[in-house]
């Protein structure tokens, strides 16, 4: 018999697997799929998801997710939730985008479970991931920024900025 975290685990592995397919783009299938990633990962409403994303947890570590209203992930994203993520309202997330909730200290002792960190990563209300960008565990993307294509966010964002590069770096307020 397999643990609950197994147990879990393959769980959300066979409902993304069923529905990361590009067939579930189609109009009349497209909305079973959202409602079913809602229903998974306790997100508010209006939360749409592209193919072939995978939303998981990792190294036995409990993790938690919480997804906000009106929040869109796009296709070919990888988001990992061992540690705790947060993704606020209004956030839209472009493809091809990965964050991670957890890492593997160099430094810090580690007595267990492979030595993974769990962390806090934030997605803030109204800001924006460009395609193709990676944020790493226990960073902060602050409300109403964005985030250039192609970018590595290795510190947190304030508010209102606009960040890209390797690693991330400011280039521009972004008031409205």
């Amino acid at each position: 018999m397999q643990d609950k975290y197994a147990e879990q685990n393959l769980k959300l592995r066979q409902m993304q697997i069923k529905y990361s397919s590009m067939v579930y783009t189609l109009p009349d299938m497209y909305q079973e799929k959202n409602e079913a990633y809602t229903k998974a990962f306790n997100a508010g409403p209006n939360f749409v998801v592209g193919y072939d994303t995978f939303i998981y947890r990792t190294h036995r570590l409990e993790g938690k997710i919480i997804i906000g209203s009106n929040v869109t992930i796009g296709s070919h994203c990888t988001i990992e939730y061992s540690g705790i993520l947060v993704i606020e309202d209004n956030a839209v997330i472009s493809d091809g985008v990965k964050i991670f909730s957890h890492d593997h200290g160099t430094y810090e002792y580690t007595h267990n479970r492979g030595g993974a960190i769990p962390r806090k990563t934030v997605i803030c209300n109204n800001s924006w991931i460009g395609a193709g960008s990676i944020i790493l565990a226990g960073i902060s993307v602050g409300k109403f920024s964005v985030v250039g294509a192609g970018s590595v966010v290795t510190h947190d964002v304030p508010d209102e900025c606009i960040y890209a590069g390797n690693p991330a770096k400011y280039i521009a307020d972004n008031k409205l």
